[in-house]
């Protein structure tokens, strides 16, 4: 699952026309033990890391499981919706002008901070297919114990604008095209701290939790596993959510067939891209551009 990911990153460092038309002003991978890239996206001050979390193979399957963080940069408009711990992070020592940590501080500041959504990777050995699920709340509430807001990111909305940019480099690596999507939206949560520091989770109703499912095969009209299997990838529907299901019949995008809820959902570019044929421009064997 690493190799899968950083290659596609990979992939766009190669190809300039190909980061163009994605937005990506910058990727980094961070050498560590636990896999992780931090990305830049065009007109954004801020910085998104992407890191595995989990990653196993069952049944001939192989499953990664990863966070997605967005570190806000005092420049841009998300500075206040995130938590005073969080902005002094940010401007504190801990942090470079990358708005990253640095790596000798990645361990010391705690993993919740900065999360906003988490994305999954199913993928069978040959990679003949590959389903991207997305999730994450419309605002990642934390309120203090007498209820006062302490961070509300749009966490759906940062998490997709990341998650596209990747899809894109899979349809442009793959050459496959969107097959089966499925998007679910129900009631979501936020999160409250108590006086003893600790923190409960609660219903709430005016935060919206968002899931998307996007399966890439090889032949439009055929997806590539059984429909149990499908179903299984699925996250599991319960009685308040509203779901938005497609199958894709052929290779070319029609706006009509993916809206849902006024969400973003699916991107034209996963369909123009995996019909492209860029190719690098750099002179150099090795893909620096400064050899």
């Amino acid at each position: 699952m690493r190799n899968m990911v950083d290659g596609l990153w990979l992939s766009a460092t190669w190809v300039e026309r190909l980061r163009i038309e994605l937005g990506l002003a910058g990727i980094h991978q961070v050498w560590d033990e636990r896999p992780a890239w931090y990305v830049w996206l065009v007109g954004d001050p801020g910085a998104y890391g992407l890191e595995l979390l989990h990653a196993e193979q069952d049944d001939g399957l192989i499953h990664g499981l990863f966070g997605i963080k967005y570190y806000p940069s005092p420049g841009n408009g998300l500075w206040e919706a995130f938590s005073d711990e969080e902005r002094n992070l940010v401007v504190g020592v801990r942090f470079d002008r990358s708005v990253t940590p640095t790596f000798e501080a990645r361990e010391d500041i705690p993993p919740h901070l900065f999360q906003v959504g988490a994305l999954e990777i199913t993928t069978n050995p040959t990679r003949e297919w590959c389903c991207f699920g997305l999730s994450a709340l419309s605002s990642c509430s934390w309120m203090d114990a007498d209820g006062a807001l302490l961070r509300n990111p749009p966490g759906w909305a940062l998490s997709y604008a990341l998650a596209e940019r990747l899809l894109g480099l899979h349809a442009y690596a793959s050459k496959h095209t969107p097959v089966l999507a499925a998007f679910s939206q129900e009631p979501g949560l936020e999160v409250m701290a108590r006086e003893d520091g600790q923190s409960l989770t609660r219903p709430c109703g005016s935060n919206q939790a968002y899931n998307l499912n996007v399966l890439f095969g090889p032949e439009p009209g055929r997806a590539p596993l059984s429909k149990e299997v499908w179903q299984e990838l699925l996250p599991s529907a319960s009685e308040k959510s509203q779901t938005w299901e497609r199958e894709f019949s052929c290779r070319h995008y029609h706006p009509w067939e993916v809206t849902a809820e006024k969400q973003p959902v699916l991107s034209s570019q996963w369909w123009h891209l995996a019909e492209v044929g860029y190719t690098s421009e750099l002179a150099t064997s090795c893909g620096c551009e400064h050899c």
